[in-house]
């Protein structure tokens, strides 16, 4: 666990920025609000990864589209700063609170509801700061209406392709499919000629939005932008992928998208339908309008089924609502048509699920940067934080100039992942601790879903006709460890956070041991299970001794004795066991001697006896012969003491975080855990919780509380459920996992927990998980 040097693979990808637009949703104009969005958006390289995140009046936004905003996990955070007349058209009630009266842009406005949404998104996903700062809060960018100019950040030196003809979903065709495929499609500047005089039928468009085949692309989608061309929509393509230059969706396993479906009729089931698009390849929004009507819910489930059944992995399909109750009956309504042409068991593939679907995601990235692989040399720390031993030096595009910034800089995003690391990816971190402080950066850089992301621009000074590779920003990078990593969350809610002083006793054995896997691994072990005998306080006999050391009755044993108790059952892995822990200073081998002197009866390490022997009750010199021996008129076996601090892990039950460790690692890819972390505030006068265990396991954060009985009673059980969904809340974490050394928890504590959980409508899981000093069995409850 000491510091080491060594390689290890690094994995680069270069895309464009990730942009979520804050937009107002708190009236019936939202949908306006939105297409104005779109028209702004469409004009932008990347702009088809682009995301709405609709607020209402008083800044709130829906948890279910945060959970989705978490996974999309946007780069920057950019306003939407429309002009003060669109604002006195759409939404007039808010134009007398604004907030950005301390430095006034032009005409536009941003309502003070914006800039409460804005902090909300950003706490959650630790974007990065806008680089030209034209904002008053330079947190942020602003997209300001289709005709102004663009945020700085995401306008290239050349502007984006205008195709001659391309698939274009007209908004004006006045109906919820129509909107949302607006949003697949792209829309092309108002005053472009083309227009569809007719709408295409509601079936013919929704079954083009399930399949994106270009054989079902209704005929009035066709977009020109001069004269008709003889193109038939089998042969065009929409218009956000004719304008994306150089840009691609790249899936991670499959070749086709999974298939995601949102369900409902507010703002906030539109943008998480537009969120689920983005960010696995493929979604539909559905409505109660479109449910209604029997023909288009049949072309629905006919265009489910399609999907379903061109899919070779035989993936499941998500239906998914900001109402969770809602879910199932819009699902029950899709089968029923369904049922007449698929098998029963392809119905089960239609899953309902809450927000956030767990599945596949896709990437919007630069041509050909589909995760170049190389060898880095690392520092590892102690605390297996990973820390660059030198610059990172991304490649370059092919082409690079297409995608420079109209400053001369990239205009880029990479995204680096490195292997076997313990920080939690998706969840933020300062940026100050991701990069080395011993010389200067230039780069801004951001804890990401990828692992750590930073804008591709050099952020120092830039003199004319520089060569493009000192353009580019080339930081020496960090990966926390777990540990570092919590105390930072921690710090964003002025917290401290380190191990309590059961969690220093684990640390002690674990660094005697090696690693914590190892602990973890022997605790949960037959080995494990005999060092509990060491707390028996049954009385001296058969080579176990029972004698008083420090304030309290400690056994210690023979290895016959050690034998009999039938924890394990080989005795060659019994002496390999003894052996590894004697070897790591953890057990100690003496005899059970009394002293001539004060008659005190101790145990003597081998190290402290020669043919002369010190009592460590009274000092006094002693002649190893037979009247030391103790209760025996032949020479005195070998005896075993345990280490102190592992003796008093075990008297406060410090196995059983080491043993949910172990159950939630079981047949996992990739596990690691810290126990027994206080959390005070920053003058350390209140200790607000101590968490059991913080397991980082396959990229699931998990919060666990371990007890040797049920959950507590009353306030005491209300109370500690609660601090648990505090710590959980603020780490980000998806699961939190109770866990008792008891054959079940009580279905009291089972409802107690859910209904808090219910009652802040919080998104993380509860799990729970019962006799934990029972071995080999695994963990069942991951979500």
């Amino acid at each position: 666990m000491a510091t080491a040097y060594e390689h290890r693979e690094v994995t680069t990808w270069l895309r464009p920025p990730r942009v979520a637009v804050l937009v107002f949703g708190g009236d019936a104009t939202w949908r306006d609000w939105s297409l104005k969005v779109l028209e702004a958006v469409s004009d932008v390289w990347g702009g088809n990864g682009f995301v709405l995140v609709p607020y209402s009046s008083d800044g709130s936004i829906h948890p279910a589209v945060l959970e989705e905003l978490r996974r999309y996990d946007p780069d920057r955070i950019a306003h939407f700063a429309a002009e003060s007349a669109t604002w006195l058209q759409l939404s007039p009630e808010l134009i007398t609170d604004r907030a950005d009266d301390a430095r006034p842009v032009g005409e536009t406005f941003i309502p003070r509801a914006a800039s409460i949404a804005a902090d909300t998104a950003h706490t959650l996903c630790s974007s990065m700061p806008g680089i030209f700062a034209e904002y008053w809060d330079s947190r942020f960018i602003m997209l300001r209406e289709r005709g102004n100019p663009l945020p700085p950040e995401l306008v290239l030196v050349d502007p984006i392709s205008r195709p001659a003809a391309a698939l274009v979903v007209r908004p004006e065709w006045d109906s919820d499919l129509a909107l949302f495929g607006a949003f697949v499609t792209g829309r092309p500047a108002l005053d472009e000629p083309s227009k569809a005089a007719t709408a295409p039928a509601p079936t013919q468009l929704a079954t083009w939005l399930l399949t994106r085949d270009n054989d079902d692309a209704p005929e009035e989608l066709a977009w020109f932008a001069g004269m008709e061309l003889a193109l038939g929509t089998s042969a065009m393509f929409p218009w956000f992928d004719e304008t994306r230059d150089g840009l691609s969706w790249y899936l991670e396993e499959a070749d086709t998208a999974p298939l995601t479906i949102a369900y409902g009729s507010s703002a906030s089931d539109f943008a998480l339908a537009v969120l689920l698009d983005r960010i696995h390849g493929d979604a539909l929004w559905i409505t109660d309008a479109m449910l209604s009507d029997e023909q288009t819910t049949s072309s629905i489930a006919q265009g489910v089924h399609r999907r379903l059944h061109r899919d070779q992995h035989e993936r499941a399909a998500f239906i998914t609502a900001t109402d969770p109750d809602t879910v199932e009956a819009a699902r029950q309504r899709i089968l029923e048509p369904l049922r007449s042409f698929v098998d029963e068991d392809d119905l089960d593939r239609l899953i309902s699920t809450r927000t956030p679907i767990v599945t596949e995601e896709s990437r919007l990235l630069l041509n050909g940067e589909v995760g170049r692989r190389s060898s880095m040399p690392v520092i590892t720390d102690g605390d297996q934080t990973v820390t660059f031993a030198r610059e990172l030096e991304p490649d370059t595009p092919n082409s690079p100039e297409r995608y420079l910034t109209g400053r001369g800089l990239p205009g880029w995003v990479v995204d680096v992942a490195i292997e076997r690391v313990s920080m939690p990816t998706g969840r933020g971190a300062d940026p100050d601790s991701l990069v080395r402080l011993d010389r200067q950066t230039w780069a801004t850089v951001r804890a990401s879903k990828t692992g750590i992301s930073f804008d591709g621009g050099h952020t120092g000074y830039v003199a004319p006709g520089t060569l493009l590779h000192h353009r580019t920003a080339r930081p020496r990078l960090r990966f926390l460890g777990l540990l570092p990593w919590v105390q930072g969350r921690a710090a964003t809610r002025q917290l401290t956070a380190q191990p309590s002083r059961p969690g220093q006793h684990a640390d002690l054995v674990a660094r005697r041991l090696g690693s914590r896997a190892r602990l973890r691994a022997i605790t949960a072990s037959p080995m494990g299970a005999l060092l509990r005998e060491f707390l028996d306080d049954a009385v001296s006999e058969g080579g176990r001794t029972r004698l008083r050391r420090a304030e309290r009755n400690e056994s210690y044993f023979t290895f016959d004795a050690l034998s009999q108790t039938g924890r394990m059952s080989d005795n060659g892995q019994l002496r390999d066991g003894l052996d590894e822990l004697l070897d790591a200073g953890l057990l100690r081998r003496g005899l059970i001697l009394n002293c001539g002197e004060c008659g005190a009866v101790s145990f003597i390490s081998v190290d402290n006896i020669g043919q002369r022997f010190s009592c460590p009750q009274c000092d006094a010199e002693n002649s190893l012969n037979r009247q030391r021996w103790h209760a025996s008129d032949t020479e005195p076996p070998f005896s075993y003491d345990l280490h102190p601090t592992w003796r008093t892990m075990l008297q406060h039950n410090g196995d059983l975080p080491l043993l949910l460790g172990n159950r939630l690692g079981r047949m996992r890819s990739a596990y690691v855990d810290i126990s027994e972390i206080e959390f005070w505030d920053a003058d350390h006068v209140k200790r607000h919780y101590e968490i059991d265990l913080i397991a980082l396991c396959d990229g699931q954060l998990i919060v666990g509380e371990t007890k040797s009985g049920p959950l507590g009673n009353g306030a005491q059980r209300r109370e500690m459920i609660k601090k648990r969904l505090d710590a959980a809340e603020m780490l980000g974490a998806n699961l939190i996992v109770f866990g008792t050394a008891e054959p079940d928890f009580s279905q009291t504590d089972r409802d107690a927990a859910d209904a808090l959980r219910r009652q802040r409508l919080s998104p993380v899981e509860v799990e729970f998980v019962t006799d934990l000093r029972r071995l080999g069995l695994p963990f069942t409850g991951w979500p």
